[in-house]
């Protein structure tokens, strides 16, 4: 899992500076309707405008925790750098565990949104 992960950041990191922009463009948009004092779109449409920028973080997180490949313990290192690297791994593991859930939930909250828009 890790290593898919890897292989998606290199290839987001292409565009990076594109998914930057669009976070920028979609967070000026949540913060107009949060602090607009005309409500001119209503709930139901709001919460498709804050799903946005979670996929536009979400993928800037990822670039930046996945972009470097974990390094693997080898027979030629010690036991301690070994178990430093087996700690580090299991700790990617749990980072990678932590996005997966975080991912699920905003699919589960672009599913609300584009069932709200219908």
């Amino acid at each position: 899992m890790i290593e898919t992960y890897h292989e998606i950041a290199i290839r987001l990191n292409k565009i990076r500076s594109l998914i930057w922009i669009c976070l920028a463009i979609s967070l000026g948009a949540c913060v107009y309707i949060l602090f607009s004092g005309q409500h001119t779109y209503n709930t139901d449409k709001q919460l498709s405008f804050f799903v946005l920028p979670m996929w536009f973080l979400s993928m800037i997180v990822l670039i930046n925790l996945f972009i470097e490949p974990p390094p693997k313990a080898t027979g030629n290192n010690g036991i301690f750098k070994r178990i430093i690297i087996s700690i580090k791994r299991i700790f990617r593991w749990i980072i990678a565990l932590v996005f997966s859930v975080v991912t699920v939930l905003t699919f589960y909250l672009s599913y609300k949104a584009i069932m709200f828009n219908v």
